[in-house]
């Protein structure tokens, strides 16, 4: 079981079924209790008494963590094989939530978080080429979309299980109940096709500097609005650093940041765009609990239903975008997602809807497919458009892209609250919708551009 996959044939049945389960159940594993948490904040932040600003840290130490770590476990990927990253990756985030539903102080719960982000960095670092090595060429539009579509469920899981456990026990168990789901991910990853190990070099140097430089970055964000003297700095030490990763990796051919795949126009446009676009969704999960729970003053069962809804009609129209991606351009699917999803942020904000939840359930209904026809065909491009012998690291920038847009989204969330606390929820969904309508300009110069990948 540990052979690698020579040819883009995908593996052979049955091993290709238990290696789509690992995904899955892996998937399942990051995303539904991310959600999950998301929507125990409130109730976190009030249990161990701290504001709503502080709060969003919960959150954001397993972001930062993550996206500082994604593109080290890409090049050690390619040096150790990706089978051996996943699953390392699925073991440490499990024995991270172990150490979540334990904690019993914010330190200590802020540690165990930033532990899942480090064993989520290693699942997602590689994620895309194990999901390529899986399935032949000729079924990456349905690899897609059973990826998006578990995505989008496990997205819409966690709020229903988050809801349903603060209603009946307390927080700690929003961790520990994902505990069998990474002992079954990891007992099943066996299955996982491998790459030929020892074809790279890893950067420590880069790999040093590119964790300054992100995790600076994430850290000014958040910081912007609570306490500037450390926002100003942290940019500034970013700002430095990624100046210097430019001028380090210019030459070197196992940089830690892949330039030859960020010098294809096709590709930076589908990197930009996917940043643009999760962090606009992390905005939507990080803001709508507060939102929905302290301003609008809703139950929080009724909270979860209403928020799993949006994840809920992504599901399914990622299902139908990933088809449709095999037969049109997917570049034209995505713009009209985008666009469907920068009308309804639009519209969320608007004395329009106001706190009516009835026409707040719709716009996340028609939001949602939206996100699924943003995300599946966009993602389609980002997965067969690299060379495959690049795919690991491209599946690193990927992550990055995604993994920064969500920390992005989840730093302007905490800047809200910290900007104003009574109106701390509107000003993330105002934010949140600024970045749905600067994904839906980018995704039209694409266009007008005639950036088409060849797929």
């Amino acid at each position: 079981m540990t052979s690698p996959v020579s040819q883009d044939t995908g593996l052979p049945y049955p091993r290709r079924i238990w290696a789509v389960v690992t995904v899955i159940t892996s998937i399942i594993l990051l995303v539904a209790s991310t959600a999950a948490i998301s929507l125990g904040l409130p109730v976190i932040s009030d249990d161990l008494n701290i504001d709503a600003a502080t709060a969003v840290w919960i959150v954001s130490a397993f972001q930062i963590s993550l996206v500082v770590c994604i593109l080290p476990f890409s090049a050690l990927g390619d040096m150790l094989g990706h089978r051996r990253i996943y699953r390392s990756g699925i073991m440490i985030f499990t024995i991270g939530a172990v150490l979540c539903a334990l904690s019993d102080s914010f330190g200590v719960l802020l540690a165990a978080r930033a532990l899942q982000g480090v064993g989520g960095a290693a699942t997602v670092s590689v994620g895309s080429a194990v999901l390529r090595d899986i399935y032949p060429r000729s079924m990456v539009g349905t690899a897609v979309s059973i990826n998006a579509l578990t995505v989008a469920v496990a997205g819409g899981l966690g709020p229903v299980a988050g809801s349903l456990i603060l209603s009946y026990a307390s927080w700690p168990l929003l961790f520990s109940v994902w505990i069998p789901v990474g002992l079954i991910a990891y007992l099943a990853s066996t299955a996982l096709p491998d790459n030929e190990a020892g074809r790279g070099q890893m950067d420590v140097v880069g790999a040093i500097i590119n964790a300054v430089a992100f995790g600076a970055l994430v850290l000014g964000v958040t910081q912007l609005g609570s306490r500037l003297d450390l926002a100003f700095s942290a940019l500034a030490i970013s700002t430095i650093a990624f100046v210097v990763l430019v001028i380090h990796v210019r030459g070197r051919p196992h940089s830690i940041l892949p330039v030859d795949l960020l010098a294809m126009p096709g590709l930076r446009m589908a990197l930009m765009t996917s940043g643009l676009g999760f962090a606009t969704g992390a905005v939507i999960m990080t803001v709508f609990p507060f939102y929905l729970l302290r301003d609008i003053g809703v139950s929080k069962m009724e909270a979860g239903f209403v928020i799993a809804i949006w994840p809920t009609t992504a599901a399914v129209s990622a299902v139908l975008a990933g088809w449709m991606s095999d037969r049109i351009r997917p570049e034209i699917l995505c713009f009209s997602g985008l666009l469907t999803l920068a009308i309804c942020m639009l519209l969320i904000i608007s004395p329009i809807v106001g706190h009516s939840i009835k026409y707040i359930t719709f716009i996340m209904a028609v939001m949602g497919v939206g996100f699924g026809f943003f995300q599946a065909p966009n993602n389609r491009i980002l997965i067969v458009l690299p060379p495959r012998e690049r795919r690991i690291r491209a599946s690193g920038i990927q992550a990055t892209s995604r993994e920064f847009g969500n920390a992005i989204g989840i730093g302007l969330a905490g800047l809200g609250f910290s900007l104003a606390v009574t109106e701390g929820a509107y000003i993330g969904l105002a934010a949140g919708a600024a970045l749905a309508v600067l994904a839906t300009i980018l995704s039209a110069i694409r266009l007008n551009l005639g950036l088409w990948s060849d797929l």
